[in-house]
C-alpha cells in the first residue's frame, strides 16, 4: 500500500511518494515478493458458493515501510526502511457474471466477476493513516475464483 502527496509516478526522481508499505522480498533479492501466508481464520469464503461473497480481515500485519517503490527494489539501500503494521478488511460482493479459464495444461479457474470494497490503516512510529470507509470504495475490477495451477493442476 502506497501513499503519495500530489503526482503519482512511483519511479520518477521526484516521486511525491511518502510511504511504501510492502511485504518485502524474502530472501532478497531472489525470493518471493509481496506475499505472506495468512491465518485461515482471516478468510471467510465457501469455495462451493462464491456467489455468497468473501471477506478477508487482516489485523496488525508486520511489514516494512520503504518510503518509495524504488527503495523497496533495493531492500532499503537508497533511503532505509522502517517497521510498520497494516490492517485491512476486503469484502467481495459475490454477485456478478460467471468467469472461467483453463489453458489445458497448467492453469484453471472458475469464478465470478464481482466487486470489492476495502478499508485499511497503516501505522509506524510517529505516523498513522486510515482510509475512508469501505462504503466509499470504487471497484473497477474484481474476480472471486477457485484457482488451480502448477503441480496441483490435474
Amino acid at each position: 500500500m502506497d501513499l503519495y502527496r500530489g503526482q503519482v509516478d512511483p519511479l520518477a526522481p521526484d516521486t511525491h511518494q511518502v510511504h511504501d508499505f510492502n511485504l518485502d522480498i524474502d530472501p532478497f533479492p531472489g525470493g518471493v515478493f509481496w506475499t505472506r501466508k495468512v491465518n485461515a481464520a482471516s478468510v471467510n469464503v465457501d469455495p462451493a458458493h462464491l456467489d455468497r461473497g468473501a471477506t478477508m480481515r487482516i489485523d496488525e500485519l508486520n511489514l516494512i515501510d520503504y518510503h518509495t517503490l524504488a527503495n523497496s527494489f533495493t531492500d532499503g539501500a537508497l533511503s532505509g526502511e522502517e517497521k510498520a503494521h497494516v490492517s485491512y478488511v476486503a469484502s467481495w460482493s459475490g454477485s456478478g457474471a460467471p468467469s472461467a479459464m483453463d489453458d489445458g495444461a497448467n492453469f484453471r479457474y472458475l469464478g465470478i466477476d464481482t466487486t470489492v470494497s476495502i478499508v485499511w490503516a497503516a501505522k509506524k512510529q510517529g505516523f498513522r493513516f486510515e482510509s475512508d470507509p469501505a462504503s466509499t470504495s470504487v471497484s473497477n475490477f474484481a474476480l472471486l475464483a477457485n484457482e488451480v495451477n502448477g503441480v496441483f493442476y490435474s
